[in-house]
């Protein structure tokens, strides 16, 4: 669902995953005048699962079940 609403929106997602760390789900979407193309950004290798570089990032949760959605947000917000 993540690749269909990314695509559908001009953008593209990105996942990384790694075993006892977790899945990292980047979604870039084109800024809302859509006048620039989404440009795919380099991949470092050592950039997979939650470290300190990701404190205060901002998390997207996109889910048309409420209930769902609200699940998510309290787990994500419950892990800080």
């Amino acid at each position: 669902m993540v690749y269909g609403f990314a695509g559908q929106s001009g953008g593209f997602a990105r996942l990384t995953s790694q075993p006892g760390v977790g899945t990292t789900v980047a979604l870039y979407l084109p800024e809302k005048d859509g006048a620039q193309p989404p440009t795919r950004p380099a991949i470092s290798a050592g950039h997979a699962g939650l470290n300190e570089a990701h404190r205060g990032a901002t998390i997207l949760v996109v889910e048309d079940d409420s209930s769902v959605r609200q699940l998510l947000i309290d787990l994500l917000e419950d892990l800080n």
